[in-house]
């Protein structure tokens, strides 16, 4: 990276992951669904998760809450998603906290204009 900017980067700081980390759950719930479901299923699961994990700055599970999925959804509106997607990325998040023993929870209603 020094080369292509000429300035000197820091190595980056490694931390000891824990199974209980939610980064390491997330990684884990993705290796599964790559696993069991289609490419284009975990293509989807991989965004969302990846997505909500850059939002919600939550180091484990237990830490989220309904509001950490609401901001979540205010990010997703900021950067100009059309609420089909947002809906998506919220239920592919809820079925990753139901997969953990969350009980959080919220869904995303929108009306289809024609």
């Amino acid at each position: 990276m020094e080369i292509l900017t000429g300035v000197p980067q820091k190595a980056p700081v490694s931390r000891t992951q824990s199974p209980g980390d939610l980064d390491v759950q997330i990684d884990a719930y993705l290796k599964s669904i790559g696993e069991l479901r289609s490419h284009k299923t975990w293509l989807a699961y991989s965004l969302s998760l990846n997505s909500f994990f850059k939002s919600c700055q939550c180091a484990t599970v237990a830490e989220i809450t309904e509001g950490v999925l609401k901001k979540f959804v205010k990010d997703m509106k900021k950067e100009e998603l059309s609420d089909p997607t947002i809906a998506n990325r919220i239920a592919n998040v809820v079925c990753f906290l139901r997969e953990h023993d969350s009980d959080v929870s919220i869904t995303h209603r929108y009306s289809i204009r024609t």
